[in-house]
């Protein structure tokens, strides 16, 4: 069975998971301006992404991350300030979830 077209809304929130001006915001305060209830839109979600919102906005948030941790010498306290983590501990191990490295070993790289 194939899904239908993806909703508009749906690329509407891609986008704006997308968008580092959201990086700040919780989810919850990003899909509040939606008309549909929270756990259809994270079923909806994760059918035509195939990951949960949390995951696909950590993961967004992780690659702005490296970034800033390769083209800036912004420490990694104001790294996670910039993509709303105030747990450094806890962006350190999403981040090696996802590149398998500390962002230490990523910036000593540059």
């Amino acid at each position: 069975k194939s899904n239908p077209p993806m909703p508009q809304w749906l690329f509407q929130l891609l986008g704006e998971f997308n968008s580092r001006n959201n990086f700040l915001l919780e989810i919850s305060a990003i899909t509040e301006k939606y008309s549909y209830n929270a756990n259809y839109m994270r079923r909806i979600f994760k059918e035509y992404t195939g990951v949960t919102m949390t995951d696909y906005f950590n993961r967004k948030k992780m690659d702005y991350a490296y970034t800033l941790l390769t083209q800036t010498n912004l420490s990694i306290e104001q790294i996670c300030e910039n993509i709303g983590f105030n747990n450094v501990s806890y962006f350190y191990h999403l981040f090696k979830d996802v590149y398998s490295q500390t962002p230490n070993r990523i910036r000593k790289k540059q």
